[in-house]
């Protein structure tokens, strides 16, 4: 399907018709899927349609675009751009039926991202109660999509048994279908999370294999990375040792593709997922080595607060281990250096999560922690001291 509306927006270039191209513009851009971070695509066709519309002074073209680009600030997670688009499409759609339902549909998922529940659950009754039955592919669309605002509502709600409810509805009105593979991507998300608060990680596991498998086939491979880190996240929920195999193998394949993209901050979240999983497999050195890893390159580009979570990182490994001499020093050590560099500021980075570790163990555990290793210290000094003068 997005093979032949391409074809035919190629087609259109070639031609002299202004509207046909508007009209060739906005299809594939209502067709083209939008993912967590495959957006570009969709919002480049949209503003070349719009110049185009701009001569034609066609209003249900004008609301087919304001619409588009209400999906696009919604995945932005800018709700008020949501907001003030779906409405200024649904002025402009009052003819197009679906679409229009379509439009209060986003402003009722707006108010859900807000946690407005009462009026998003009253606004997507309300549309339920107006949608006539059709089975045109545009009625078919606005459907999907009243069932994926009623999904998102359980699972916000965390009303996870109504949600797994839901979210099935949603799977079976699409299908996997080529037209609908936004709405897939999205339920079969809200799947996972819904699977995994019932306890049930196999099933996670399964539809986040879809997820990869999704977005793979689009070539969204930020979304494609995060996908995988997310079944590496299902997986090491199952725990058993054929899941964290292939969890290993799911992060490692992320891993190397965000170096070679040059996604830099999903780089540093796999190295973070590698480094538990080491850690969780017993693997310590390897999974202290990860850590050092992010906390260097945080440090190459001054990006404290990723630093002070590689140094949490690092300490909690040890405070899993049961070594929690270990993990103070590493605190201690990573003030120390940093404050050699930046000053008092370095309390603001390292302090928060010391203080964290301290409540999880107890102050009174913490305070003699800190005094028995503060005195390992002061002697290791004075003997280093000690000793040198001897030799000199």
């Amino acid at each position: 399907m997005l093979a032949a509306l391409r074809a035919r927006l190629a087609e259109a270039r070639v031609q002299t018709d202004p509207e046909v191209l508007a009209v060739a513009l906005i299809d594939l851009a209502e067709s083209e899927p939008i993912f967590g971070h495959r957006q570009a695509a969709v919002r480049s066709l949209l503003e070349e349609a719009a110049k185009v519309v701009d001569t034609l002074r066609r209003p249900a073209l004008e609301g087919r675009i304001l619409l588009r680009l209400a999906y696009v600030k919604l995945v932005d997670g800018d709700l008020e751009g949501t907001e003030q688009l779906a409405s200024r499409a649904r002025d402009r759609l009052a003819d197009d039926r679906y679409r229009a339902i379509e439009a209060n549909v986003l402003s009722a998922r707006a108010a859900i991202r807000r946690h407005e529940f009462v009026e998003a659950e009253r606004a997507l009754a309300d549309i339920a109660q107006e949608a006539p039955p059709d089975t045109t592919p545009l009625a078919g669309r606005a459907a999907a999509m009243l069932a994926l605002g009623v999904a998102e509502l359980a699972v916000e709600q965390h009303d996870h048994v109504s949600a797994n409810e839901r979210v099935r509805v949603v799977l079976d009105a699409v299908r996997d279908d080529e037209a609908l593979a936004e709405v897939t991507f999205t339920a079969r998300q809200l799947m996972t999370l819904v699977d995994l608060a019932l306890e049930k990680p196999v099933q996670a596991c399964a539809e986040m294999r879809e997820v990869v498998v999704l977005t793979k086939r689009h070539e969204a491979f930020e979304d494609e990375i995060e996908a995988r880190l997310g079944l590496a996240g299902a997986l090491g929920e199952r725990g058993d040792p054929t899941a964290l195999d292939e969890a290993e193998k799911h992060l490692q394949i992320a891993r190397d593709r965000a170096l070679e993209l040059g996604f830099d901050s999903l780089y540093m979240a796999t190295l973070v997922a590698q480094a538990g999983l080491l850690a969780r497999r017993g693997q310590t050195r390897a999974a202290l080595d990860r850590c050092i890893e992010i906390a260097q390159v945080a440090m190459t580009k001054q990006d404290l607060a990723r630093y002070g979570a590689a140094v949490a990182l690092m300490a909690q490994i040890y405070e899993q281990k049961g070594d929690l001499a270990s993990a103070y020093r590493t605190y201690a050590e990573a003030h120390a250096s940093l404050r050699e560099t930046i000053g008092d500021r370095a309390k603001e980075v390292i302090v928060p999560h010391m203080n964290a570790f301290a409540d999880r163990i107890g102050r009174s555990k913490f305070e003699e922690i800190a005094e028995r290793v503060n005195q390992a210290s002061h002697a290791r000094s004075t003997f280093a001291r000690t000793t040198g003068k001897l030799h000199g």
